[in-house]
């Protein structure tokens, strides 16, 4: 009777989960025209690295020490695409971080519409390969 009941509660937890899991998928598309779409490469922050190289001199006073310190600075950039997208009296602004070197935006043809869903902050893009991904929301605003 406790191997039922486990088993049963087991299958309850995994319905449970997959249920979640299917409602986090489900988006409310619209379709957009794709205004324009702008490839960036911006300054993030810059890294500073310090090297100090010592030296010790005996001298008939007693041991002298020299050091010599460079610091060289170097600049971080991160790509971003950043697309325009109309959808009726509204136009949306998102901007896509490009996260490695070989990242690849949203395969969409400027001019072309596309499909996309809004939650929150958020722009979810579907493109012509039917792949999403996602960018952060810029700008809202009205025609």
């Amino acid at each position: 009777m406790r191997r039922r009941t486990a088993l049963v509660l087991t299958l309850l937890m995994v319905l449970s989960v997959l249920a979640s899991a299917e409602d986090k998928k489900t988006r409310s598309w619209q379709e957009g025209k794709v205004v324009s779409m702008e490839k960036t490469h911006e300054l993030q922050a810059t890294t500073t690295t310090t090297n100090t190289e010592g030296k010790v001199k005996p001298t008939n006073k007693g041991d002298k020490y020299e050091s010599q310190t460079t610091s060289t600075e170097t600049p971080n950039y991160d790509d971003f695409m950043i697309y325009t997208i109309e959808a009726g009296d509204v136009t949306y602004t998102a901007k896509q971080r490009l996260t490695f070197p070989w990242s690849k935006p949203a395969n969409v043809t400027v001019g072309g519409s596309l499909q996309f869903a809004v939650e929150k902050n958020k722009i979810y893009l579907k493109d012509s390969d039917g792949k999403e991904s996602s960018a952060s929301m810029i700008k809202m605003s009205a025609k």
